[in-house]
C-alpha cells in the first residue's frame, strides 16, 4: 500500500484521486517533464528523463491498482514476428543528414499550391496548343479531330508544343529523383 503512496505522491494528486484525475495528471507531468523541452541543456535533460521513468512507473501502477488494462509489454530485442523472421535491433546511433531528407522526401512536404505550379511548369505548352487550335470562330473541335487543320504550319506549332510538354514533364522527373 505504501508503493501505491509514492505513486500518488509522484503524480502530486491526493490518494483516491479519481482514474480521470489521474490520467489528466500524468498527462500534465509529461507535458512538463518530457526531456525534449531540455534538448538544449544536458542536465535539465538528464533529470527530466529521471522523473519520467518515475511518473511512468507511478502510472502504470496506479493503472494497474485500478485494474485497467495496460500497454502491452514490449517484446524481448530478439522477438519473432509472425512471419518467422527475426526483428531488427534498436537503432542507438543518430541519423545523418542524407538519411533525414530522405525521410523528409518520402513524406512528399509539397503544398497543394506546390502542387498546381508544378503542373503548371510543365504543361503550359499543352493550354497553348489548345489555344492556337481554337483562335478561329468557326473552326470547331470536330475539324481537328477530323484532321482538317487549317493550315499545315498550325499543325507543327501544336505538335512542338506537344512535345515540348512531354519534354519538360520528363525533365522535371529527372530532377526530383
Amino acid at each position: 500500500m505504501d508503493a501505491v503512496r509514492n505513486a500518488y505522491a509522484t503524480l502530486e494528486l491526493s490518494p483516491g484521486a479519481s482514474a480521470r484525475e489521474v490520467r489528466r495528471q500524468f498527462k500534465k507531468l509529461v507535458r512538463r517533464w518530457h526531456p525534449d523541452r531540455f534538448a538544449k541543456d544536458p542536465a535539465g535533460q538528464a533529470e527530466a528523463a529521471g522523473r519520467m521513468r518515475a511518473i511512468n512507473a507511478a502510472y502504470r501502477l496506479l493503472q494497474g491498482a485500478r485494474g485497467a488494462p495496460t500497454a502491452a509489454p514490449a517484446p524481448p530485442a530478439h522477438a519473432t514476428t509472425v512471419t518467422g523472421t527475426e526483428s531488427r535491433e534498436p537503432v542507438t546511433r543518430p541519423l545523418g543528414r542524407s538519411a533525414i531528407d530522405g525521410i523528409v522526401r518520402s513524406m512528399g512536404t509539397a503544398s497543394p499550391v506546390d502542387t498546381i505550379f508544378d503542373f503548371l511548369a510543365w504543361s503550359w505548352p499543352l493550354f497553348v496548343a489548345l489555344a492556337i487550335t481554337f483562335t478561329q470562330p468557326y473552326y470547331s473541335w470536330q475539324d481537328w479531330v477530323a484532321g482538317r487543320p487549317r493550315s499545315y504550319m498550325v499543325r507543327y506549332w501544336q505538335l512542338l508544343l506537344v512535345a515540348l510538354a512531354v519534354l519538360l514533364r520528363f525533365r522535371r522527373r529527372r530532377t526530383r529523383q
